[in-house]
């Protein structure tokens, strides 16, 4: 039941992770703010054209939050 959380959670932290270093190479700044506001790094990430990166994120983010309702129950 553990890993129904875990992994999904390890994905997201890793999605988020990728989606700020890549806004790094543009603007550290963004990087920052993003790093601390995860859906500040999701937007500028689209507007940057990292569709997968963002679905990839969503998805993860989806899968730790349907994780979270299984074990809830």
């Amino acid at each position: 039941m553990v890993a129904l959380v875990a992994v999904p959670l390890v994905a997201f932290v890793v999605a988020h992770l990728v989606l700020v270093g890549s806004l790094a190479r543009a603007r550290w700044w963004e990087a920052l703010l993003g790093l601390a506001i995860a859906p500040l790094a999701v937007y500028w990430a689209w507007q940057r054209g990292m569709r997968r990166r963002v679905y990839v994120w969503a998805l993860a983010i989806a899968a730790y939050a349907l994780g979270l309702a299984i074990v809830g129950r």
